[in-house]
């Protein structure tokens, strides 16, 4: 079960905002494949953002057995 209350979304905040600019690098990164490097890096953008929306949904259940499986999921 998902719990939020003003405390806990006003703290999500920041890690919101950085999953939207890690996924706003990442997809920049990706259109200019033409660049030396610039593959890997949208890869490791992209990786950062899907981690930091596991933190984010693991910060959010409420469950020890959500949590557990939000920790998984962030290091696949």
């Amino acid at each position: 079960m998902i719990s939020i209350t003003w405390t806990v979304f006003l703290y999500l905040v920041p890690y919101v905002v950085s999953l939207a600019i890690s996924i706003g690098v990442g997809l920049y990164a990706r259109r200019r494949y033409d660049v030396v490097g610039s593959r890997a890096y949208s890869w490791v953008v992209l990786s950062q953002a899907a981690w930091t929306l596991g933190y984010i949904f693991e910060l959010v259940v409420g469950s020890i057995e959500g949590k557990i499986f939000w920790d998984d999921v962030q290091f696949i």
